[in-house]
Formats: structure tokens, sequence, C-alpha cells
């Protein structure tokens, strides 16, 4: 059973750590990314970077998580 429970456990953990969409918006345009070239980036559409920064939507797997958490520590590295 924990098996199962850690990988939601990290997610949650990840979770709490993703800035709010209004700032991860300001991170990515402060460092001049677009939308388009994040999401390439991350492997998602242009449509899922745009309601994570909206706030109406949050990265569904860990994968996307983490990788846009890292997206975002890079970009404000850069700005």
């Amino acid at each position: 059973m924990t098996e199962t429970i850690s990988p939601l456990l990290e997610y949650l953990g990840a979770c709490e750590r993703l800035p709010s969409p209004g700032r991860c918006r300001a991170i990515r345009e402060r460092a001049g990314v677009t939308q388009a070239l994040l999401a390439e980036e991350l492997g998602v559409t242009r449509q899922a970077v745009s309601a994570w920064e909206a706030g109406r939507a949050a990265p569904h797997n860990s994968k996307h998580l983490a990788a846009y958490l890292e997206a975002l520590d890079l970009m404000e590295g850069f700005a």
C-alpha cells in the first residue's frame, strides 16, 4: 500500500512548491519565454500552460509537474 501512496505524496509535495499561477506567468514572461516554447519543452500543449497560468488547471502528472518546477527555477535564475 505504501508503494501506491508514495507517488501521490510526492506529487502533492511538489504541488505545494508550485508558485501561484500569476507568479508562474511573471517568471516566464520576465525570462522572455513564450507559452508555446515552454509547452514544447515540457511536452504539453500551449493551452495547458495557459490554463496553469490562469489557475484553471495544474500539471496532471508528476512528470509534467517536476519538469514545470524545474523550468520555472531555471527561468527565474535567468530573469
